[in-house]
Formats: C-alpha cells, sequence, structure tokens
C-alpha cells in the first residue's frame, strides 16, 4: 500500500541551522533508490531565495541602478544579522519550555540538557518528548534508556510519529523486537501527526516581543528550528535484515505507513524510498515500477504549478493570515492539502490585481516606504 499527494504543493523548508545536537543529518544514500538531498529540497518553500526573487520582480525599479540593488542586498543582509541577533538573545530569556525548544544552549550544556531538565520537571510535553527521543538516536548517553525512550512515547502514544522516533533509535541500536514492536504501534496508532505546523508556529510565538520581530519571518526561520530526523539507521536496518521475513514485512510496513499516513513531505519522501529499496532488493521490479511512476507522477504535477506554487509562497511570505493558516492546517490535513487550501484563497484574493499581480503586490510593498 502506498500514498499519493493528491494535488501539487508547495515543499518544505528545511534549513542547515537544526536544533544543536539533534540528529538532523538526512540518510546518505549509497542506492538511487534513497530519496536524495536535491529532491527534498525542490520539495521546500523557496523563502531562502525570496530576496533575489523580490528584486528579480521589479525590473524598472532597478534599471541602469546596479548601485541601489547592491545597497538593498546591504540593507537586507544588516537587517537578517540583526534580526537573528536580536531572536538569540530573546530565546536565551525565554520561558522554560522555549528555551529548551530553541535557545542556543549555553556552554557547557547541550540540547539534550535542556530538554532533559525541562522533562524533568513538567514530564509528558509531546515537543518535548519526541526531542529527547530524536537527540537520543546514535548517542552515546547513559541517560537515553530504553525505559526513558519507551516514557517518553507514551506522552503522545496514540499518535504514529513519536513511535517512527523510537523505531529508528532501536534500529541505531540494533534491537529488532523493539523495532518491529514500535512499527506495530505505528500501524495501530488512531492518529500520525509530525507536529510540524505546531512546531513552527511555537517557535514564531516564542519570538513574540523579541527587540525585531515580526510574525512571518520568524515563521519562515521556525522551519529551521525542527530537527530533520534522520531515517539512515532504519535504512541500514532494513537492508541488513531482509533475508528475515519478519524484518522485510515490517521495513514495508513502516514505508507504507509513512506515505499514506504522514503529513509531512519529508515522510511521504522517506516511505516512497524505504519501500522502493526493500522491493528492489526482493527483485520485485512490478512493484518498484509501480513507486517510480508514483513519484514521478508527482513531479509532474509540481512541475506543471511551479508558476503557482512559487506566486503563493511569496503571497503566504507577505501576508501572515495566509501563512499562519497554511501551518495550522499541514498538521490536520498535510502539505499538499493544506497548500492546495492556499491556492485558492489566495488565488480568489489576488486575481483582480492582473496577470503580474504577485510583482504589482510586492511592488507596492516597496513603494510604500517612500
Amino acid at each position: 500500500m502506498t500514498g499519493k499527494p493528491e494535488t501539487a504543493n508547495t515543499e518544505p523548508l528545511q534549513s542547515q541551522n537544526q536544533i544543536t545536537n539533534v540528529q538532523t543529518s538526512e540518510p546518505k544514500p549509497p542506492e538511487s533508490s534513497e530519496p536524495q538531498d536535491s529532491e527534498l529540497q525542490q520539495d521546500s518553500i523557496e523563502n531562502d531565495d525570496a530576496e533575489s526573487e523580490i528584486l528579480a520582480c521589479l525590473p524598472e525599479l532597478f534599471e541602469d541602478a546596479e548601485d541601489r540593488k547592491e545597497k538593498l542586498q546591504q540593507h537586507f543582509e544588516d537587517y537578517e544579522k540583526k534580526r537573528v541577533d536580536a531572536a538569540k538573545r530573546h530565546l536565551s530569556n525565554a520561558d522554560a519550555f522555549n528555551y529548551s525548544l530553541f535557545a542556543p544552549p549555553p556552554e557547557g550544556k547541550t540540547r539534550l540538557d535542556l530538554l532533559m531538565e525541562y522533562h524533568q520537571q513538567f514530564p509528558g510535553n509531546p515537543l518535548i518528548s519526541v526531542d529527547i527521543i530524536n537527540a537520543c538516536i546514535g548517542a552515546e548517553d547513559e541517560r537515553c534508556s530504553d525505559s526513558l525512550i519507551d516514557d517518553l512515547v507514551s506522552a503522545d502514544s496514540n499518535n504514529g510519529a513519536p513511535h517512527v522516533s523510537a523505531t529508528i533509535f532501536y534500529a541505531s541500536k540494533g534491537e529488532d523486537d523493539k523495532v518491529i514492536e514500535h512499527i506495530k504501534h505505528i500501524e495501530q496508532a488512531s492518529t500520525f501527526n509530525e507536529r510540524y505546523g505546531e512546531r513552527v508556529l511555537t517557535y514564531a510565538q516564542a519570538l513574540a516581543g523579541a527587540e525585531i520581530g515580526d510574525f512571518r519571518l520568524a515563521a519562515y526561520e521556525g522551519i529551521g528550528a525542527v530537527p530533520f530526523l534522520s531515517y539512515k539507521p532504519v535504512f541500514d536496518w532494513c537492508e541488513k535484515g531482509l533475508e528475515q521475513a519478519a524484518i522485510s514485512d515490517a521495513c514495508i510496513s513502516l514505508g507504507a505507513e509513512l506515505t499514506d499516513r504522514g503529513k509531512t513531505l519529508i515522510s511521504w519522501h522517506m516511505g516512497l524510498g524505504l519501500q522502493k529499496k526493500i522491493y528492489e532488493a526482493l527483485d520485485n521490479e512490478e512493484i518498484v515500477t509501480a513507486l517510480e511512476r508514483e513519484k514521478q507522477s508527482f513531479y509532474q504535477r509540481r512541475d506543471a504549478n511551479a508558476n503557482t506554487n512559487t506566486a503563493i509562497s511569496l503571497m503566504m511570505l507577505f501576508d501572515e493570515r495566509l501563512l499562519r493558516r497554511w501551518f495550522e492546517n499541514i498538521d490536520v490535513h498535510g502539505e499538499v492539502e493544506s497548500h492546495a487550501m492556499m491556492q485558492e484563497e489566495a488565488t480568489y484574493l489576488y486575481e483582480t490585481q492582473g496577470d503580474n499581480a504577485l510583482c504589482n503586490f510586492i511592488y507596492d510593498i516597496f513603494n510604500s516606504g517612500g
């Protein structure tokens, strides 16, 4: 069983600024069947290039005025540095919850230290719990015991997503029975929610009142505060245990759960890649071909809507209401459907502004400053 996005989607951001000591490396893909970094990066909102796209969108404003363009670019860079520094100062003095999740760890401490300190005082928070599990993956830390991991999963036990983290944790330790146990929990879970939108909005809210603060910029920066979970341990575990039916069946099931029920495109990619890897090893060309066809079909739909996706992404950058609702909807409907909703709403809002609606919109913003 495999899942398929039904509409084109703007893609998830995964910045390089991941939470300290939370494992963020993507599985290194020695085989072509495993998702590649370039594919995941293509499936992300292009906000990293938003400023350059804005400039490119206004040729009349900067024609024969490269010096003005360079000064404006320098202004962007200076402002961004001041904003990031202000955010760090603000988070370093945040309440205990936001401090443990997002503040730069002080000298001599790690992210795991901050998370554990909060958990010991206020156990049971789903975001804190899953971050501790993720931080423990591959860590040589005596605090990361099996009993701790099982206790942390219980904070959100009816949700399949924390069990994915537990599956990867036990796969990294080679504990076959535990891996299979948590995959079964994923199958039986009544919900599957990575809490992606919730985490981003939590980060943006944590920066409310910062010296240099803006919800829209904080929300986009918050995407970098989402730990990018490495699936490499479970890919390796599946590959090593292919000759055992219990392991190969469990891996296929895990891949299908990620693809069918995951709310983020990261989950979809990883689930599809895991299934393809297993079926290739089992020489099942029919299913491998079907999975590849599903993947290519998605990319074709995405590419066909590339211009619309870029426009919607930029509109959300300048429209807090659209951006906030997008993140809220992700955890309910998933990235694909959530973005489709934004496409419809944004089209309704801006369709009367002409063929070059986005450029006119941004141009007005620049001109409003005089």
